[in-house]
């Protein structure tokens, strides 16, 4: 995956042995505000599950709750994304992920997603 620093673009390229056969760009985007209607339950820290098609802004919510809980609840937020997508690219996190203490895993490989967020929660 290739990015551009300090936005939410990726390019993901595919390729069948050394032919290139496909090219995902995603951009995405920081919308304040988006998390209004489900704000108390993360001020009582409820579980949240979203669930949505391509395009539905499952991402653009994912960034503002990452906001919420380190700017508004003060916590510790640590963001593990394959994509940069979520926290941007580059070796800074985008801004729109909060202020406060942030933490922003790049995992090359699916694969190892799995380990690297149980380390990040232990």
């Amino acid at each position: 995956a290739m990015g551009i620093p300090g936005r939410f673009a990726s390019a993901i390229r595919a390729r069948l042995d050394d032919d290139l056969i496909g090219l995902t760009l995603r951009v995405g985007r920081a919308v304040c505000g988006v998390c209004t209607d489900i704000e108390d339950i993360v001020h009582r820290r409820r579980s949240i599950l979203l669930i949505g098609q391509a395009g539905a802004g499952k991402s653009t919510v994912l960034r503002e709750l990452a906001r919420l809980f380190s700017d508004a609840c003060q916590q510790t937020v640590v963001v593990v994304d394959t994509t940069n997508e979520l926290g941007g690219f580059g070796t800074v996190h985008h801004q729109a992920l909060g202020t406060r203490d942030i933490t922003r895993l790049q995992v090359e490989r699916r694969p190892e997603l799995f380990q690297v967020m149980l380390d990040a929660v232990q």
